[in-house]
């Protein structure tokens, strides 16, 4: 799992689509049950609104291309469930 962190903090601009993709694809399938059951546990309307905090403050904090593999990992998410 700590790889997946470094790989992730050194995302940046030389990071090219198919680094994006495949870090992606290893978050889902090492970690994708667990942000799954995460989700789910964020699911009634008030801690859906902390759900929401936490992804903007995500987004708000990251690089173009960490924002990229973020909706790339979601995306996945939804397909595979």
């Amino acid at each position: 799992m700590r790889e997946l962190g470094h790989r992730f903090d050194a995302l940046g601009p030389g990071s090219d689509d198919v680094e994006i993709s495949a870090l992606a694809d290893d978050y889902i399938a090492q970690l994708g049950s667990w942000m799954r059951d995460f989700d789910n546990a964020l699911s009634g309307s008030e801690k859906r609104q902390a759900a929401t905090l936490l992804w903007l403050h995500a987004l708000e904090n990251t690089t173009d291309q960490q924002k990229r593999l973020l909706m790339e990992i979601n995306s996945g998410l939804e397909s595979n469930q």
